[in-house]
């Protein structure tokens, strides 16, 4: 009698009607060797993408099982690992607020309480600040991609419209998650709002703060930029540039240089001086990252 196995339909109705032996032989069938002890010992510090990343190389699966190993990994992990937050969980969770909050932009009435108690809860459950949570975000953000603007927007778009309250749930999630990005979108919502001047002194601090690695320091200077918090981008900008290039972080230098001459255009600079040294490094990013443009 052939071993239990997932059909084919599987991608139509999901995995979770299928038992653990079924999955673990249908991996088996297409080439992958693994039991249970095995994908726990794998699973214990690892994402699905990650593991499933590892069986692609025996992976024999075509057609309708190409995809299977990403979806078996995903359902193993949850079940084997109960209180385990997972990368496509939390994704629902967040683009479910987007959504509800885009809603709110258009006009509609908030309905957001329930998913931002939700991420709350899941939130204790994210990896500790590491390779565990970089290989954790960095799945995320494969899921997030469609939903990218919206996401990095919406804190300071909602504070616009005189939504600070539901602006700061949503600058205190996207902090939960990215570390780097603490107290840089709340500080951007307080700019916006009822705090500019403290808010902007905040922000410079940070931009500008020793002990912070250069990627929480960009993500300082990105909320001046987008307070337009010219004379603080300014005076904090340049040195900020500097010392990525010091540690040839070419793509934060670029994404500077970037924010730096689009911000000298909005601000109407008439510093020669200051302005020249922006174009300097403009044509240095350049040099080292092919002159993508980013947007600012």
């Amino acid at each position: 009698m052939s071993a239990d196995r997932v059909d084919k339909s599987w991608k139509t109705k999901g995995l979770t009607s299928y038992t653990n032996d079924a999955i673990l032989n249908t991996l088996r069938h297409y080439g992958v060797s693994v039991d249970e002890a095995s994908f726990r010992d794998v699973a214990k510090d690892s994402t699905p993408l990650h593991i499933a990343g590892g069986w692609k190389p025996s992976w024999k699966g075509t057609g309708q099982f190409q995809q299977f190993p990403y979806a078996a990994a995903e359902e193993l992990l949850t079940r084997y690992f109960p209180d385990r937050l997972t990368p496509f969980q939390l994704a629902q969770v967040v683009i479910t607020a987007i959504l509800r909050g885009s809603a709110v932009l258009a006009g509609e009435p908030d309905d957001s309480a329930s998913v931002f108690a939700d991420f709350e809860k899941k939130k204790s459950s994210l990896p500790l600040p590491g390779e565990a949570r970089n290989l954790f975000n960095s799945e995320l953000i494969g899921f997030l991609e469609r939903f990218v603007q919206p996401f990095n927007s919406l804190p300071r778009e909602l504070a616009k419209v005189g939504q600070r309250e539901l602006a700061m749930k949503f600058a205190a999630l996207q902090e939960g998650i990215f570390l780097d990005r603490v107290g840089a979108v709340t500080g951007l919502v307080r700019a916006v709002t009822d705090d500019r001047d403290a808010a902007l002194k905040d922000l410079a601090a940070l931009a500008a703060d020793p002990s912070k690695d250069v990627f929480a320091r960009h993500s300082g200077l990105d909320a001046l930029f987008q307070a337009e918090g010219w004379a603080e981008l300014k005076r904090t900008g340049l040195p900020l540039f500097d010392e990525c290039a010091d540690q040839k972080q070419w793509p934060a230098a670029d994404s500077i240089a970037h924010m730096l001459a689009s911000a000298m255009k909005k601000s109407g600079s008439t510093d020669s001086a200051y302005n020249d040294e922006v174009l300097k490094r403009f044509t240095l990013a350049h040099q080292h990252v092919g002159g993508h443009g980013h947007g600012h």
